[in-house]
């Protein structure tokens, strides 16, 4: 019995490592594809705002770039989902004091600090909505807040937007809740970069 069992191993080994053509990406290919991506040409450009001590930032961002950072060993998955997902928008929107203050602080928000998290994670994303060349209004679908636990000066959070046609340009307007500061236009007149 424990023979059959040592050469079933065997067997379950022999063919988990036998390579079956797939073409996947190595480790090294990923790194060196997120690398190429993080760098200068991976975004679209980012539009900031001032509002007294708070900067606002917002970036476009491809969806090739997230794809690759969850699915990082199946390349065949990430085209396929990119090709999918072509109708989808990601924005990085981060908020910055500059004297580096916390800005979920009651100082800033005023709600206790656990209320303006709550507020960060789910609340926000009511605050944002894009705009299409062609005058459709789109909500914001779905929000990501980054936590960074007070270790970074900034606070960020994903957007998400569907349904937007391919190659064309968008607005996100973002009224300002949280802080206060009224309302915000951030126009993206270029696709990001992919490679």
């Amino acid at each position: 019995m424990g023979r059959y069992v040592f050469i079933g191993l065997l067997f379950i080994i022999f063919f988990s490592c036998k390579d079956t053509g797939h073409k996947g990406s190595s480790k090294s290919d990923v790194d060196q594809k997120l690398y190429t991506l993080q760098g200068e040409g991976w975004k679209s450009k980012r539009v900031s705002h001032l509002a007294g001590d708070i900067q606002y930032r917002a970036t476009q961002v491809p969806v090739e770039y997230y794809l690759l950072k969850s699915l990082q060993d199946n390349q065949d998955s990430i085209t396929s989902l990119a090709r999918d997902m072509a109708n989808e928008r990601i924005v990085e929107m981060e908020f910055e004091h500059f004297g580096k203050s916390d800005l979920l602080e009651q100082d800033f928000t005023g709600m206790d600090y656990d209320r303006s998290v709550s507020y960060m994670a789910n609340t926000i994303q009511g605050d944002f909505m894009a705009v299409t060349q062609t005058g459709d209004t789109i909500p914001c679908s779905g929000v990501h807040f980054e936590r960074h636990f007070k270790v970074s000066p900034f606070k960020r959070v994903i957007l998400y937007f569907g349904g937007i046609p391919q190659q064309q340009p968008i607005q996100v307007i973002y009224n300002d809740r949280l802080f206060g500061n009224g309302i915000f236009k951030f126009s993206f007149d270029q696709q990001p970069f992919k490679s």
